[in-house]
């Protein structure tokens, strides 16, 4: 990884208020290209994701409208049409695959398979107390291990995420998960990413959102020093998704608490789960495109009921088990261990 300059930097207050027009989130019925919306999925730093519908043969899609910085970019139509190429080849229901990158309205945007479900932060504000209480450690594990699961193969694949706002994880009736955003970020390229960061809200203002992790929460400190991020950075976010989960509380990197403090049940062997993640965009690795992304030395042994079992909710073929695939071991009494 290579050091640089710092990147973050407090957004200027006018241009905030400017790019928050262009960017804005658009409304259940309004019309956009031939598409009419249904609802949003998620509005991020990054992108906008909705749920629409075609005005003539009434197709459901989700499209994606990448901020206005985003099509300023001449190039970045071409790599979204290599990363369509690239999950074309996929086979992981958890990540959709895009079937158009194009323009509409004069905004850059990406057409992907319908994706439903309730985002894990309306998820988190229902079964939680945010600020306060988690949603229970069987939760928290099933979550988790699918997330773990789920990067792990992109990441055998090649294709990371880096951005991943808990808006973008979208928990299925059956309580699997599909994630939108994948490659994305890497597609942006830094400089793109930063005039996004930069005309932005203030990141202060996460913290008056408890019931929600979005991409200032995951934010990696490699991106915070101007240091360049690869696929590792996941793992950190993936770390912070999970103590926020078991917790309830958003993880304060200048004092944090250990969750086994906080939680009278947890073995202390979840301090040392997160420690991990935490130094995983620092930690050795083996080649992304290679085999498991990331080795930790907390050992895991069986428990019941098998994790195996937790990823199989529509085709046994086309899920992971996650454990395999993300090579982080979830502490000793976990459901989701192999």
């Amino acid at each position: 990884m290579e050091h640089g300059e710092s990147r973050f930097r407090e957004p200027e207050p006018n241009t905030r208020r400017a790019e928050g027009l262009k960017h804005r989130v658009l409304e259940p019925g309004e019309s956009f290209g031939n598409f009419r919306v249904v609802k949003c999925l998620s509005a991020g730093l990054v992108a906008n994701y909705y749920h629409m519908q075609h005005i003539r043969d009434f197709r459901d899609v989700t499209v994606g409208i990448l901020h206005d910085k985003a099509g300023r970019d001449p190039q970045l139509l071409r790599r979204l049409l290599t990363l369509q190429k690239t999950l074309r080849n996929f086979e992981h229901e958890g990540i959709p695959k895009i079937s158009d990158c194009t323009r509409i309205e004069e905004q850059l945007c990406i057409v992907l398979e319908p994706v439903g479900g309730q985002s894990l932060s309306q998820y988190f504000q229902a079964h939680a107390t945010p600020g306060q209480s988690g949603i229970g450690l069987e939760a928290s594990t099933r979550i988790l291990a699918q997330l773990l699961g789920l990067l792990g193969y992109a990441h055998s694949q090649g294709i990371d995420h880096r951005d991943l706002d808990t808006d973008m994880i979208l928990v299925q009736e059956d309580g699997s998960l599909r994630v939108l955003g994948f490659g994305i970020k890497a597609a942006l390229g830094t400089q793109v990413f930063d005039s996004i960061v930069s005309a932005s809200v203030s990141p202060l203002v996460s913290n008056n959102l408890p019931h929600r992790l979005n991409s200032f929460d995951v934010m990696s400190p490699e991106y915070k020093q101007g240091i360049t991020e690869d696929f590792r950075v996941d793992i950190f976010c993936a770390g912070t998704i999970g103590y926020w989960l078991l917790t309830g509380r958003k993880a304060n990197r200048n004092q944090l608490e250990l969750p086994s403090t906080l939680l009278e049940e947890l073995s202390a062997q979840w301090d040392v789960f997160f420690k991990v993640c935490s130094n995983g965009a620092r930690s050795s690795v083996i080649n992304p495109a290679g085999s498991p992304c990331m080795r930790s030395k907390t050992a895991m042994p069986n428990t019941t009921p098998s994790g195996r079992d937790l990823f199989n909710a529509r085709s046994t073929a086309s899920r992971c088990p996650a454990i395999s695939w993300s090579g982080v071991n979830l502490p000793p009494g976990s459901i989701g261990s192999p």
